[in-house]
């Protein structure tokens, strides 16, 4: 168990060490056991509206499931990732309500988020956030994060469990595309992802993708440790077409 500040989560959790990072929300705080959160100010760099939102700054890690979801306890942390404009719902991580536009991304934002009227739900805020990036040209295989978090948080919701399918089908492609050098910290954190993608696949349903990208995280020789016999074990239930999306 381990107590940890936060900074964006701009990559998966299964990919990057995270920074540490503090600062002083303002007052009101989201606080359960072992996580902590303030609520704090936003200026929507669309249309100028301020607004607050909580932001996460340090979490107990209490390990991962299988698709490396953080176990935070009763905490919001995947909540809290990301934040939404609520009258034009330009959304994104907390750094990019910091960001100037050009009236021409402004126009871009516009033309996204225009068929969303009213209140949007968390995983609407994530797949907008991702649509936003890669019209303010982020590459795609960056968002895969975005489509993660949005799976994460159908975990529990019975009815809305193939949408969470589709959902971990796309980050797995995602991730697949993603690039990493030859380092070594490089190569761990390619094996990491290929990993989750192929358990992303697993659990989609997708098998046959599932095993050859499980195969791949194999062969790569430099591994976290312990990450090979979690793709022996995974890599078992996908020969056995087993979908179980609750481990």
């Amino acid at each position: 168990m381990m107590t940890r500040l936060l900074v964006r989560a701009a990559a998966p959790l299964a990919c990057t060490a995270l920074a540490l990072f503090s600062f002083t929300g303002r007052e009101g705080r989201h606080n359960a056991p072992g996580y902590k959160a303030a609520e704090v100010q936003f200026t929507c760099p669309v249309d100028g509206n301020q607004f607050t939102s909580p932001v996460t700054y340090s979490y107990t890690d209490f390990g991962t499931t299988k698709d490396l979801m953080q176990k935070n306890g009763e905490g919001k942390f995947y909540e809290h990732q990301v934040h939404s404009c609520p009258r034009c719902h330009y959304s994104g991580y907390k750094q990019d309500f910091e960001e100037e536009l050009t009236d021409y991304q402004k126009q871009a934002v516009r033309r996204i988020v225009r068929k969303h009227k009213g209140k949007i739900d968390q995983v609407a805020e994530n797949l907008l956030a991702a649509k936003i990036h890669v019209a303010l040209g982020e590459y795609p295989w960056a968002q895969a994060d975005l489509y993660l978090y949005a799976s994460y948080l159908l975990r529990d919701k019975e009815f809305r469990q193939e949408e969470r399918r589709q959902y971990q089908a796309r980050a797995a492609e995602l991730l697949i595309e993603r690039p990493f050098d030859e380092s070594e910290q490089g190569q761990r954190a390619k094996a990491q992802a290929l990993y989750l993608a192929a358990e992303l696949y697993r659990r989609a349903g997708k098998f046959d993708h599932a095993t050859q990208t499980f195969g791949d995280a194999s062969e790569i020789a430099l591994k976290p440790e312990g990450l090979q016999t979690l793709i022996d074990q995974q890599y078992a239930l996908a020969e056995q077409r087993n979908d179980d999306n609750t481990l």
